[in-house]
C-alpha cells in the first residue's frame, strides 16, 4: 500500500520542557490525542525500545516501539501493529497498512527565549491522507493551546 509523508510544524510560546510535557504526559496527551479519536490514551514506560499502546475508548488504536527518546529534543516511534477490540494485531494485512516502515517523529527546537518549534513527521496510507492531515491540524492546534496555557 502506498503511503505519503505528512510533515507539520507549529511554533508555541513555551519552553522545550513544557512542549516535552505536553508531548508525553498523560494529563496532556489525552486531550490532544482526542483529536484523532475520542478517549485515546497511551500506555508506556517511555523508555528506549519500549512498547507504546495508543488506544481509544472503543479499544481501537496502534502499537508502537520507541526508537529514539532524547528529553526536550527528540522522540520517535515505529508502528508495529494495530489494536482491535483491545487486542494487538501485528500480522494481518490491515496491520501492515500502518506498520510498513511508518511511525512518528517529533523534534523540539528552541527558537528564542520562551518560544519553541515542534516539527512532526509521520506517514499515512494514501487512502487516509486527507483525513489524517486534518486530524493532525486539529491535534496540533490543541497541542499549542495546552503548551501555552
Amino acid at each position: 500500500m502506498e503511503s505519503t509523508k505528512v510533515e507539520k510544524t507549529i511554533t508555541v510560546n513555551a519552553t522545550p520542557e513544557k512542549v516535552w510535557q505536553v508531548l508525553l504526559n498523560d494529563e496532556y496527551t489525552r486531550q490532544w490525542f482526542a483529536e484523532f479519536s475520542p478517549g485515546t490514551y497511551a500506555i508506556s514506560d517511555w523508555k528506549l525500545g519500549s512498547e507504546v499502546i495508543y488506544q481509544d475508548g472503543n479499544g481501537m488504536g496502534m502499537a508502537a516501539k520507541i526508537t529514539a527518546i532524547e528529553p526536550y529534543t527528540y522522540f520517535a516511534v515505529e508502528f508495529t501493529g494495530v489494536i482491535k477490540d483491545g487486542v494487538a494485531d501485528y500480522d494481518s494485512d490491515d496491520a501492515k497498512k500502518f506498520t510498513d516502515g511508518s511511525g512518528e517523529r517529533y523534534r523540539i527546537v528552541p527558537v528564542s527565549d520562551g518560544v519553541t518549534r515542534l516539527d512532526v513527521s509521520t506517514n499515512s496510507p494514501d487512502e487516509y491522507l486527507e483525513m489524517m492531515t486534518q486530524m493532525w491540524d486539529k491535534a496540533l492546534e490543541k497541542f499549542k493551546r495546552l503548551a501555552e496555557a
